[in-house]
């Protein structure tokens, strides 16, 4: 059995408005590369929406048209996780359309009001769960808003553990969907590291790391292979409606991606292929990692290296990250959010903040 990750998806700016002919041409090379997989599984970032009403205060929500709905198709798409920070960005409506959809199109989903999928075929048995860090500020949680019986599922260490041991003792190999980190940081953070190096103790799995949009390092622990991030897959520039200029303009690391593809045999991975590709202006380009001198860096960013050399180097980048960023803010962006919609954001952050550490960093502490 042959299984294929894809990183970020949102068919939104760009990729909204190719034609079903522009968007296939666009991802032909792709196509190709997954006509004999048995399972494509993508992380579905941004929901789908009419009414565009928010949630809540989020710096950037993102939607795609239900008319894009048939590109999911298009690229070959079998299963979707939704535990990520955008499923919620429109509350119940978004929500229910993405699940109406999804359902029409026939792909499965999980990773939302604690429902997992199992794949049970061609003598293995595959379970997809997936979770949502709080780092990432996600919005419409399951068991924390009143919403119901409605959510994307939260991160919370002893219910993931909890979670791939009773599919391990049912005869399942793990794939754990896993959304967190510090976006455009192509080294994952300390506690993720010691998080995906804990479960590697405890249960075989495949961690399939996704919102930092960048490449992460690979590593195979024991029997189990950790992808911290794939990257974008496909994805545009972010705006939000306090500027005509993007929020998140796509970098150079921000368009490039992998694409892992597993060989599975009696619920064991066997083999695991690496494939790299560039979000171009005219097509989903084919790189070659020999050649690349950024793909390379990614390659050998975890080998060898200590938790501390780790850490040092992505303090480094986070500090050049955020002093790029507040030196390209001028009086006017500060005005613009001095709003009632701020004040709400910054509540929101230090209510995520308290569930991370509950949930997730304080567990690590000691690892």
């Amino acid at each position: 059995m042959k299984i294929a990750l894809l990183g970020d998806i949102g068919l939104f700016g760009r990729f909204s408005k190719m034609t079903a002919n522009e968007f296939s041409e666009y991802y032909e090379s792709y196509i190709g590369l997954v006509s004999d997989c048995d399972y494509v599984i993508g992380n579905l970032e941004v929901p789908f929406s009419n009414d565009r009403e928010e949630f809540t205060a989020k710096s950037a929500c993102i939607a795609a048209c239900p008319s894009d709905q048939h590109k999911l198709s298009l690229l070959k798409l079998t299963h979707v996780n939704l535990a990520n920070n955008h499923t919620g960005d429109y509350g119940s409506e978004g929500y229910d359309l993405t699940i109406e959809i999804l359902n029409k199109l026939n792909i499965e989903y999980f990773g939302i009001a604690g429902k997992q999928s199992f794949i049970n075929t061609l003598g293995n048995k595959v379970a997809l769960t997936g979770f949502c860090n709080m780092d990432s500020n996600p919005v419409y949680l399951y068991k924390h808003d009143k919403i119901g019986d409605k959510g994307i599922n939260v991160a919370n260490v002893p219910e993931i553990i909890s979670t791939l041991l009773k599919n391990h003792q049912s005869g399942y190999l793990n794939i754990l969907s896993f959304h967190s980190g510090l976006e455009h940081v192509h080294l994952p953070g300390l506690n993720d590291i010691k998080f995906t190096r804990l479960l590697s103790s405890i249960v075989p799995y495949i961690h399939y790391g996704h919102h930092p949009h960048v490449v992460q390092g690979y590593e195979k622990i024991n029997s189990s292979h950790i992808f911290y991030s794939l990257g974008n897959f496909c994805f545009d520039d972010v705006y939000n409606n306090t500027s005509n200029k993007p929020l998140v303009k796509m970098s150079e690391q921000n368009k490039v991606c992998m694409i892992p593809i597993l060989t599975i045999e009696k619920n064991e991975v066997q083999k695991v292929d690496f494939y790299w590709f560039r979000i171009s202006e005219d097509k989903f380009e084919v790189l070659d990692p020999e050649n690349n001198k950024l793909i390379q860096k990614v390659i050998h960013s975890l080998t060898n290296r200590s938790l501390e050399s780790i850490h040092d180097e992505r303090s480094d980048i986070l500090k050049r990250y955020i002093k790029d960023r507040k030196s390209s803010r001028d009086i006017k962006w500060y005005l613009n959010r001095l709003n009632k919609k701020y004040v709400k954001l910054y509540l929101n952050t230090k209510r995520n903040l308290s569930i991370y550490r509950s949930n997730y960093a304080n567990y690590l502490k000691h690892f």
